[in-house]
């Protein structure tokens, strides 16, 4: 990717990589925050289960966490997540 986008990945490396599959009984991954220079999400579902066309079902917001939070509040603490959101839309 560092090839085909040179201007967005320019030196950086790849350093984390995450999978998930889920099925329709479950619920998926949570609102969080991803600590990178550079994220990259590919979100693969037959065009039959996306229940809502318009998002594709990944809700990407545009905020970091602040500072002052730690791993585990930017990404376990969903209550403080909703609550940083509301008071901060993108």
């Amino acid at each position: 990717m560092r090839h085909t986008f040179p201007e967005i990945f320019k030196n950086h490396q790849l350093t984390q990589l995450w999978a998930y599959k889920y099925d329709s009984q479950l619920n998926g991954i949570g609102a969080h925050a991803d600590f990178a220079a550079v994220n990259v999400n590919f979100w693969i579902t037959p065009d039959a289960a996306n229940l809502n066309p318009k998002s594709g079902g990944l809700v990407v917001y545009d905020a970091e966490a602040p500072l002052d939070w730690n791993f585990k509040s930017y990404n376990n603490d969903q209550i403080r997540i909703k609550e940083f959101l509301a008071k901060n839309p993108p």
